[in-house]
């Protein structure tokens, strides 16, 4: 419900120059959460969860919910994935012997991989 109240929000203002702006930024941040954990926590991916399938599994989310971040213009929703995602690699990553950097690889991977995903959205925002 949040979400769509951001929406409507952002579709009163779409160059993003008045406080209507503001006011669906803010929305869009409350609600990236409570749209993100309940995905996440139903696949047990906090309760330790470590298979190739699940992981596999979140990736495909987040890919998902990037591209909807992205074709609303708002990072919120694929930044609140991305701790989880982090989660769920670094514990594959420690279950299958590469203990000691797992975190650090996969922030660096999925790090990068999101700043890609942003700075090519804005891109193709800007083009259409």
């Amino acid at each position: 419900m949040t979400f769509v109240i951001a929406m409507l929000w952002d579709a009163g203002n779409r160059h993003r120059q008045t406080r209507r702006s503001d006011v669906a930024f803010w929305l869009h941040l409350a609600a990236a959460p409570m749209i993100v954990h309940p995905i996440f926590a139903s696949l047990g991916i906090l309760e330790g969860v470590d298979s190739f399938a699940s992981s596999d599994l979140v990736l495909g989310l987040y890919i998902l919910l990037a591209l909807i971040s992205i074709a609303v213009d708002r990072r919120a929703i694929m930044v609140s994935a991305l701790v989880y995602v982090v989660f769920a690699f670094s514990n594959m990553l420690e279950t299958y012997g590469m203990m000691s950097y797992s975190f650090a690889l996969t922030g660096l991977c999925i790090g990068a991989t999101l700043l890609l995903l942003s700075a090519l959205g804005k891109i193709a925002v800007r083009t259409y």
